[in-house]
């Protein structure tokens, strides 16, 4: 009885209990099914195939004895039914047979009766059954007298299992190879956290991660309101995503840590009003470190998503504060796992898409990404109006030369998607300088200054503000320059500056 297409398990079992059929057919049915079952797990344990398979890291066939299959009984029952599935099905599955019994399986010998009442039809319905079998009789019968040589006698057979061997060799060294990386890079740092760039990143034990001196104490109240959620609340979850740590040594990443901590800070105000409202279900929040400027951004998504897959709970993503490629990525990783995601301050346009099929095409938008803050095109447009009709300065005319001054780093979305939107969309003289370091922003600003442009736009990080503010002092505003400067979201600096009057924005 096969099962039919798309029919489900539950409906094929049931059918062995159809109405029209005895017990007695009900019975054989699910013997046979049965003992199919076990033949088809044997063939598929045993079988072997040119990729790694089990079967090749077995020695030996199963051997199953049976002390009593004399007619009538359970083990004559099964002896029959495994040769008559093998016959109906074709069925392969390696299985050896050892049984004592006094009276042998007749096999497939089929005794015509041609005299008497025997009628052609019953005859022919023999000789069908008869015909029908194309292989030999599964049957050797040993014929045991008292005192002959018993089995096992003279001692057993003893096989070296060199391929089994050779198998499980292989398969250890495949396994035990990424398990070791796994352990090595783990070490340290607890269950679900990684170890990466001297930071502990991904979702796991606050106490191994080390926070931020910034964050620390805004993440332990958040802690604290968790803790207060009564026994028995429904509770749903908001997994934040972003950095908590820094490298060891890094220098000017206040800012980042000062912005994350004013996340949270938000975060657990809306938690503790939230909680003590009259509603039924309470809010808990987890937090998933990306590391110092996302750089593990995926891998923190990652484990929100397996997170997600274990905890029905968990209802959202909260973060996802930088334009970076590891970003884009993490918002790919949680958009297949069908996790909501609220981005704070993102505003390059690409990180809400999806990397399409082919190398370099851009996909379809994420249906589960929602922005808080409004999107460099956007802003772009704002900051070219207001160069084309408002002017900057006393002495500076309106669409003056710009010098764009953006940050070349990889993974770096935010700089560089500022900077190709005002070249496309500004129609005034500009120019480009891009930097990488504190050395090299120096340079580009010198380049900015000497070019004789009226402003310079700068699209980095607000890493390098210090940095740009002593650069402009020593190569502009030696010049007879002035600067004012405008920031847009923490992290981030479109800035002005004016040599006389060049302005930096």
């Amino acid at each position: 009885m096969k099962r039919e297409k798309g029919e489900d398990l539950i409906t094929y079992a049931m059918r062995f209990r159809g109405p029209k059929e005895t017990e007695a057919e009900r019975q054989e049915q699910v013997e046979r099914l049965m003992v199919t079952a076990l033949l088809e797990d044997l063939r598929q344990a045993y079988r072997r195939r040119l990729m790694p398979w089990p079967g090749w890291g077995r020695h030996t066939y199963p051997v199953v004895r049976l002390k009593n299959a004399e007619p009538g009984t359970a083990g004559r029952r099964f002896v029959e039914l495994v040769d008559e599935v093998r016959v109906s099905t074709g069925q392969r599955g390696p299985l050896l047979l050892v049984v004592s019994t006094t009276e042998p399986p007749i096999g497939h010998r089929a005794e015509l009766d041609t005299q008497g009442a025997a009628t052609l039809v019953k005859i022919y319905e023999a000789w069908q059954k008869m015909v029908c079998r194309v292989e030999p009789s599964p049957y050797l019968v040993i014929k045991i007298h008292e005192g002959d040589l018993q089995p096992g006698a003279d001692g057993m057979a003893r096989l070296f299992p060199a391929r089994p061997l050779i198998y499980w060799a292989v398969v250890l060294t495949l396994v035990a190879a990424p398990i070791t990386g796994t352990l090595l890079v783990s070490v340290g740092c607890g269950s679900g956290l990684h170890r990466v760039a001297e930071q502990c990143v991904g979702l796991g034990s606050l106490d191994k991660m080390e926070l931020h001196a910034y964050v620390d104490p805004v993440v332990k109240r958040i802690e604290e309101q968790n803790a207060q959620i009564p026994f028995g609340s429904k509770v749903y979850t908001i997994a934040y995503l972003g950095p908590l740590t820094t490298q060891p040594g890094s220098r000017f990443k206040d800012g980042q840590m000062t912005a994350v901590a004013g996340e949270l800070v938000g975060i657990g105000a809306y938690q503790d009003s939230y909680n003590k409202s009259k509603s039924e279900w309470k809010m808990k929040v987890i937090f998933a470190n990306t590391g110092q400027d996302f750089v593990s951004a995926e891998l923190a998504a990652t484990s929100i998503a397996e997170r997600a897959g274990e905890d029905s709970s968990l209802a959202a993503a909260v973060g996802f504060a930088w334009s970076r490629e590891e970003v884009r990525r993490a918002v790919g990783v949680l958009t297949r796992a069908n996790v909501p995601m609220v981005s704070t301050v993102t505003t390059v346009d690409k990180i809400a898409h999806l990397k399409g099929k082919e190398k370099g095409q851009e996909g379809p938008r994420s249906a589960y990404l929602f922005r808080l803050a409004v999107v460099d095109s956007l802003q772009m447009k704002a900051t070219v109006h207001w160069l084309d009709t408002l002017g900057l300065a006393q002495g500076v005319s309106k669409r003056p030369k710009v010098a764009v001054v953006w940050q070349k780093q990889q993974g770096e979305l935010y700089s560089r998607d500022l900077k190709d939107l005002f070249w496309k969309e500004y129609e005034g003289e500009k120019t480009e300088h891009g930097f990488t370091d504190d050395a090299s922003l120096h340079a580009a600003v010198e380049d900015a200054c000497v070019s004789g442009a009226k402003v310079i736009y700068y699209t980095g990080r607000a890493d390098f503000l210090g940095s740009l503010k002593s650069a402009w002092g020593a190569e502009c505003e030696s010049r007879g320059s002035s600067c004012s400067r405008r920031t847009t979201s923490p992290g981030r600096s479109p800035t002005t500056c004016a040599p006389n009057r060049t302005n930096t924005m």
